[in-house]
C-alpha cells in the first residue's frame, strides 16, 4: 500500500506506534489487573493487609515488578523499529522516556480495574470489548482526521490519544496535534489522576468492594 499523500506515511508506519501501545497496553490492563483479581479472590491480598503494608508501597512494587518486563518490550519494539528504519538512533532516548511514561500509566490503569473488578472473567471481558475501540478513537490505530467530530471531541479526553500523537512525532518528525512536551504532560496528568482514584478505591477483600 503507498503511503498517504496527507501524512506522507505507509500504513506500517502509521501503525507501528499503535502496535507498541497496543502491546504495552496489554501488560499493562491485562498483566496487572488479572493477577491483583486472582490475589484478591484467594485471600493473598486479606494477608499482606495483616502486614505493616501500606497500599502505597503495595500498589508501587507491583507497577515496579511489571515495570521491568515491560522495559524489555519496549528495547524489542525499538529494535524491530530501528531495522525498518522507522526509529533513528538519536530519537531512541526520548522515545523510550515517552514509552516508560506511557506504559506506568498503563500498569496504574491495570491496578485501577483490578481494584475495581470481582471477577477475573468480567475484568477480562470487559477490557477485551474496550481496548481496541478506545485505540481507535484515539488516532492510535487510525487517523483521527477521518472520525466524526463526536469522536474527535472524546479523543481529547483519552490518554492514549496523546501517546500516539508523540510517538509519530518522535519517530517520524510529523507536526502532530499537540507538542511532544504537552503530549507527556498530559498523559503525566493522567497517571496522578488514576493513581490518586485507585489509592482511594482499592480494597484487600472482597466483602469490601
Amino acid at each position: 500500500i503507498p503511503p498517504s499523500q496527507e501524512s506522507g506515511m505507509s500504513v506500517l508506519q502509521y501503525l507501528f506506534p499503535g502496535l507498541m501501545i497496543f502491546a504495552l497496553l496489554s501488560i499493562g490492563l491485562f498483566g496487572t489487573s488479572v493477577p491483583i483479581i486472582e490475589m484478591r479472590q484467594k485471600g493473598t491480598l486479606r494477608l499482606f493487609q495483616l502486614a505493616p503494608l501500606s497500599k502505597n508501597t503495595f500498589i508501587f512494587s507491583q507497577i515496579a515488578v511489571r515495570l521491568i518486563l515491560s522495559f524489555i518490550q519496549i528495547v524489542i519494539f525499538l529494535i524491530l523499529g530501528s531495522i525498518l528504519g522507522y526509529v533513528r538512533f538519536a530519537d531512541i532516548p526520548l522515545l523510550f522516556l515517552v514509552s516508560v511514561i506511557d506504559v506506568i500509566f498503563m500498569l496504574t490503569l491495570g491496578f485501577l480495574f483490578g481494584g475495581l473488578f470481582k471477577s477475573i472473567e468480567v475484568a477480562s471481558g470487559l477490557l477485551s470489548v474496550l481496548m481496541v475501540p478506545v485505540l481507535m478513537i484515539s488516532g492510535v490505530m487510525m487517523p483521527i482526521s477521518i472520525l466524526p467530530d463526536l469522536a474527535k471531541k472524546i479523543a481529547l479526553a483519552l490518554p492514549f490519544t496523546y501517546m500516539g500523537d508523540s510517538m509519530r512525532q518522535i519517530m517520524y518528525g510529523t507536526k502532530g496535534e499537540f507538542s511532544v512536551l504537552t503530549d507527556i504532560g498530559i498523559i503525566m496528568a493522567f497517571t496522578v489522576l488514576v493513581f490518586l482514584i485507585t489509592r482511594k478505591t482499592f480494597h484487600w477483600s472482597l466483602e469490601k468492594l
